[in-house]
């Protein structure tokens, strides 16, 4: 588990735990990662592209809650609170 409270998601470069995590995905020790809101991976469109073309080089399943993405079938509106 990778936290970074109180960081803005706006810029990966300034993100220590986020780096660690992408050394670590590099490294084959994670192989899913899950986020509650998009916006708390990046903020930026071109280091979410960046981001999630590498996760799909590294087989890594990315799963997003809000707004609902699952890595295979894109991003699927939902209504109401899960």
């Amino acid at each position: 588990q990778y936290k970074e409270e109180g960081i803005s998601g706006k810029d990966i470069s300034n993100r220590p735990q986020f780096q660690e995590m992408l050394s670590d995905i590099q490294q084959g020790t994670i192989d899913a990662v899950c986020v509650a809101e998009l916006s708390r991976l990046s903020r930026s469109v071109n280091d979410l592209t960046t981001i999630l073309s590498s996760f799909e080089q590294q087989n890594v399943t990315f799963l997003c809650l809000n707004p609902l993405y699952d890595g295979n079938g894109g991003f699927v509106e939902v209504c109401g609170r899960l």
